[in-house]
């Protein structure tokens, strides 16, 4: 099975025959602009695997997550 946070089951392992969720590729890189400001930038693409299909969850999945923090 396949479990989302607080161990709740979210895909059940009934009639499944493949163990191959998929596959996640990623990219982090961060810059500081000087002593107080910084920009973050994460990027992920996720290539589902057969378990998925077979649960009619076959949508790859591009996420990405520019972050700006300042510190003072």
């Amino acid at each position: 099975a396949l479990y989302r946070p607080a161990r709740f089951v979210f895909i059940p392992a009934i009639n499944n025959t493949s163990k191959k969720i998929g596959h996640q590729f990623g990219f982090m890189s961060s810059y500081e602009i000087n002593r107080h400001l910084s920009f973050d930038i994460d990027i992920s693409y996720f290539i589902a695997g057969e378990y998925m299909e077979q649960n009619s969850l076959s949508n790859n999945i591009f996420h990405i997550a520019p972050t700006i923090s300042y510190k003072f």
